[in-house]
């Protein structure tokens, strides 16, 4: 094995829980004297991920915003923005206007235009702070992921996925996260082309990459392993798109070492 990566929410952080085992960042340490890369794939920020795996900073990659974004070190190597943000950006006011709140995601920062205090407070539980812009015009940096909170739980699917055409355009990836939160990123990002990057620049194959997930956004993952988890408690539909199941990665790791 040359390769594991592993999904956050539900996999490596079970249900209800808030920080990782001591017991992964020293099996982390091990994967790298062993010369096994450790990667962690999540539709979370970096900002936010660097916090969970603090001890493992500078051993481990981070695949970020549902694969828009790579770091290894503190270092970007590969980022995936939204095309819309390089002509139109305006056109974005008018879709939050109508459907919702509105954040944005950077390499580093997460950001608004909005006084909302759904959005705030959903970014302070989680431990961040979020810039508030004049215009989305003043953006400085590229955006990676576009999170648009309901204005009502009224709006139907299709009226979302309406808007979402009408105003940001057809060639986006949409990401429901929860009942409230929609994620919008550039067309072909996903875990599972990000991760075939990866094992590209990494020069590793299918059979020497172990990987495990526990969601709907973890089933492109399972397709660039010969080795893929689902863990137990995931739906039906998932577990199917992998080859085993687990209920703990760490001790999945260890049989392959």
């Amino acid at each position: 094995m040359k390769l594991i990566i592993s999904d956050l929410d539900g996999t490596l952080l079970m249900q209800g829980e808030r920080a990782l085992p001591n017991a992964l960042f020293r099996l982390i340490s091990e994967l790298k004297q062993h010369g096994i890369a450790f990667a962690v794939a999540s539709g979370r920020p970096y900002i936010e991920l660097k916090k969970f795996f603090a001890p493992a900073l500078y051993d481990m990659y981070f695949i970020c915003e549902n694969g828009a974004v790579v770091l290894y070190q503190g270092k970007v190597l590969r980022k995936s923005p939204l095309p819309i943000y390089k002509s139109d950006r305006e056109i974005v006011r008018a879709f939050s206007e109508e459907l919702g709140s509105l954040a944005l995601a950077g390499t580093h920062t997460i950001y608004t235009i909005q006084d909302n205090p759904m959005v705030s407070e959903y970014y302070k539980e989680k431990g961040l702070s979020i810039m508030k812009l004049r215009s989305l015009q003043s953006l400085p940096e590229e955006c990676l992921r576009l999170s648009v909170c309901r204005r009502s739980q009224q709006t139907t699917e299709t009226a979302l996925i309406e808007n979402i055409r009408k105003y940001i355009g057809k060639d986006v990836h949409i990401i429901y996260e929860d009942e409230k939160w929609i994620d919008i990123v550039a067309k072909d990002v996903n875990k599972g082309n990000t991760v075939r990057w990866l094992q590209d620049t990494l020069k590793t194959t299918k059979n020497e990459t172990l990987v495990f997930g526990d969601n709907v956004n973890d089933k492109e993952l399972f397709e660039t392993s010969a080795h893929s988890y689902a863990m137990e408690w995931a739906s039906d539909d998932v577990k199917t798109r992998a080859k085993y199941t687990t209920d703990c990665v760490i001790s999945a790791i260890r049989g392959y070492i």
